[in-house]
């Protein structure tokens, strides 16, 4: 497994498998997979590509997923799996990422540039260019920066407003595996095929403690946490934890049974998700770093009969209730791609009928996703006690359910 990702609602785990050179050259081998993170049941959703998939992510509104793979980045319909954009590099694309704000994509290629994309028209906004191949580049949480990491071990961070570089650094001597921003768009913590990980202030380029050395070669890196400590995949099959003021070891044990490639905390804070060459990925509480899935097994995952029969949506407007929260969100992307007005009315349905607790939750939520496509206005739900008010991801929506009977955004 080689990347592992949390949906913004930290409900689903993203993971990207690469072929080892012994494995044949089969398309499924080729695809991204999507994993309930409390079963961890895979999801029918077909992402499939013709060669390597070499990054996968959500958007921050969880609508879209993002890859890339030859020479451009794909963009796909989180709901229905269908391709909506694709941005085009002259080389090999080898990473791509949403802005946390959701109005950016940032993409790095093999032909020595990044570029900064509109993430809704596919428009090239900036085009930062580098003396050698572009390997990552991520934005910063507040999305006013970017670090960049290319081949001769370079992290450079841009401004993304003018696309000016603002500063560069070679701290490590062999390529960087992992890159990754504090919260707070302060510090950057990088960790290398050297053996050692850094926690630097991208202000002014001073490390908080001197490298670290690991026991074998470094991957992916993040802060946990609350930005206190830094979690790095290590190539012997452990995740270490470090201080990230002072970068003593923590007394944390997680381990993989071989080479430990990624991990990735939850956006809710709780979970660690860690991928592995031994094919497994795995998912860690925070606190005590227990494992609550031992591991998500690539194409095992069947959609159960008994809960195709759960729901019937058809042109009339009849809904029952539906038990799986997948299978709901793809009635409901279905059914919006045909006739929004109707699909209000099935979710107003299942509000009044349903629970009130985990359906109107999922409801709610898939009612954003429809009323962002279509138009802002109220819809009878029969609810008669307030439910809850909550942000949407990007930040640009309000979802209140209210007393009187109505859902805003």
């Amino acid at each position: 497994i080689a990347e592992v990702n949390f949906s913004p609602c930290s409900k689903y785990l993203l993971t990207r498998y690469n072929l080892t050179k012994n494995e044949p050259a089969e398309n499924e081998n080729y695809k991204v997979s999507v994993w309930e993170c409390r079963t961890g049941k895979e999801l029918p959703l077909e992402i499939t590509h013709n060669r390597n998939v070499k990054s996968a992510s959500f958007s921050p509104c969880g609508k879209y997923i993002i890859t890339t793979s030859g020479l451009g980045a794909n963009i796909w319909e989180f709901g229905s799996g269908t391709k909506k954009m694709v941005l085009q590099h002259r080389a090999l694309v080898n990473y791509a990422e949403y802005s946390s704000d959701g109005n950016y994509i940032v993409t790095a290629s093999s032909d020595k540039s990044s570029v900064i994309w509109n993430a809704r028209t596919g428009e090239k906004i900036n085009t930062l260019v580098h003396e050698n191949a572009v390997l990552s580049a991520k934005f910063s949480p507040n999305s006013n920066y970017i670090a960049t990491v290319t081949a001769n071990h370079k992290v450079t961070i841009w401004k993304v407003a003018d696309g000016k570089a603002i500063s560069a650094h070679k701290i490590h001597n062999k390529n960087i595996g992992g890159l990754a921003f504090s919260s707070d768009s302060r510090l950057l913590a990088t960790s290398s095929g050297d053996s050692t990980i850094v926690v630097w202030d991208i202000e002014n380029g001073k490390t908080q403690f001197k490298p670290v050395k690991l026991e074998n070669k470094g991957g992916e890196i993040d802060f946990i946490n609350k930005d206190s400590m830094v979690a790095v995949a290590v190539w012997d099959g452990n995740i270490n934890v470090y201080n990230a003021q002072s970068g003593d070891k923590q007394p944390v044990s997680m381990r993989h049974a071989r080479r430990a490639n990624n991990l990735k905390v939850s956006h809710n804070g709780e979970f660690i998700a860690t991928g592995s060459l031994d094919r497994t990925a795995h998912i860690w509480k925070m606190k005590d770093a227990k494992q609550i899935k031992t591991e998500l097994e690539k194409d095992k995952y069947e959609l159960d009969l008994k809960e195709k029969e759960n729901y019937n949506i058809t042109d009339n407007v009849t809904a029952t209730f539906i038990k799986s929260e997948w299978a709901f969100l793809q009635a409901l992307n279905l059914l919006s791609q045909k006739d929004s007005v109707k699909a209000k009315e099935i979710l107003a349905t299942q509000l009044r009928n349903g629970n009130k607790g985990e359906v109107s939750k999922h409801a709610t939520d898939l009612l954003m996703k429809i009323m962002y496509e279509t138009e802002s206005q109220p819809i009878n739900i029969g609810i008669k006690d307030v439910l809850m008010a909550k942000v949407s991801s990007c930040n640009n929506y309000i979802i209140v359910s209210s007393k009187d009977n109505n859902i805003y955004v």
